[in-house]
C-alpha cells in the first residue's frame, strides 16, 4: 500500500523541491511508490544507496533523503555494481529512464545481467528522451511520431522484457504509474530479490511524447492506459499489454 503524502513528504529533502516535473509526469508517481516500498521494508538513509544516470528521471536520485549517486549518462549500472562489490551490505537500487538505462547505458545493462549481482533496476519507460526534447527512445514503438522521426519511427523497439530475461536466473516485472499501489508491491518483492531484478514501468511524458501522439491533457493519457494495460498473476511470461512478474530461480531453488 502506497504510503500517504505526509509519509512521503517526510522522506523528501525540503530544500530540493519543489521538483522539475511537468503537469502529468509520471516520475513523481513512481518515486512515491519506491519510497513506499522502501518504508514498508525499512530501506532507510543508513543502509540504501538510489543511483541514476542522465535525463528527467535521473534527477530524482537527489529528492529523497538517502545517499544517492547521479552517474554520466547510461553508467548508473557499473556505478552500482562497484558500490555493491565494496559496500555488500547496502541496499543498491537504481532508477532512470529508458533512454539512459536501454540506449545510452544498453551494453552495461547487458553485463549487469550477466553478472547477476543483487541490484534493483527500476526504469520508468516513457518512450522518449524528455529531457532533451523528445527524441525517440529505444523502447519507443514502432510508428511513434516523435522530435527525430516526424513521419513515424520506421524502427522496432527493444523489447526490454525478453532482454532482461536472457540469463538464468532472472526477475523481470513491469507495473504502470496508472496502478501505483500494485508498482510498489511489485517493486517490494523486486527489493527482496536475491539477485538482479529489472521493474519496468509504463510511464507518461505529456510534454515530449504523447503530446506528439495526439492526446491533449495528462487524465486523457491516464484513462488510455488503464484501458490498454491488464494487471495479472505471476506467470510465466508477459504479453506487452499485462502488468505483472515473471521469475525464473536456480534449479536447486525450484526443486
Amino acid at each position: 500500500m502506497l504510503a500517504t503524502n505526509s509519509e512521503i513528504r517526510s522522506y523528501y529533502k525540503k530544500e530540493a523541491l519543489p521538483t522539475i516535473y511537468c503537469p502529468g509526469c509520471g516520475i513523481g508517481i513512481i518515486l512515491k511508490a519506491i519510497i513506499s516500498a522502501f518504508k514498508d521494508l525499512n530501506y532507510n538513509h543508513t543502509n540504501t544507496c538510489l543511483l541514476s544516470g542522465i535525463g528527467c528521471t535521473a534527477r530524482s536520485s537527489g529528492y529523497p533523503k538517502y545517499d544517492s549517486i547521479n552517474a554520466i549518462h547510461g553508467r548508473a549500472l557499473p556505478i552500482a555494481e562497484g558500490l555493491k562489490k565494496v559496500r555488500p551490505q547496502t541496499n543498491v537500487v537504481v532508477f532512470s529512464g529508458d533512454g539512459d538505462l536501454v540506449g545510452i547505458g544498453g551494453n552495461h545493462l547487458l553485463h549487469s545481467l550477466r553478472r547477476n549481482n543483487k541490484i534493483t533496476v527500476i526504469m520508468n519507460n516513457n518512450f522518449t528522451f524528455g529531457l532533451t526534447g523528445g527524441q525517440l527512445s529505444p523502447t519507443a514503438p514502432k510508428g511513434t511520431i516523435s522530435k527525430t522521426s516526424p513521419k513515424g519511427s520506421e524502427i522496432e523497439p527493444v523489447d526490454v522484457k525478453s532482454l532482461t530475461t536472457i540469463y538464468k536466473p532472472y526477475f523481470f516485472a513491469r507495473g504502470s504509474v496508472v496502478y501505483p499501489d500494485h508498482l510498489s508491491e511489485i517493486i517490494k518483492k523486486a527489493l527482496k530479490y536475491p539477485n538482479f531484478s529489472f521493474v519496468e514501468v509504463v510511464s507518461v511524458c505529456p510534454t515530449n511524447y504523447y503530446r506528439r501522439l495526439g492526446f491533449k491533457t495528462p487524465s486523457e493519457i491516464y484513462r488510455h492506459l488503464q484501458n490498454k494495460l491488464q494487471i495479472i498473476e505471476e506467470s510465466d511470461d508477459l504479453k506487452p499489454n499485462q502488468l505483472g512478474i515473471i521469475v525464473k530461480r536456480e534449479k536447486n531453488e525450484e526443486e
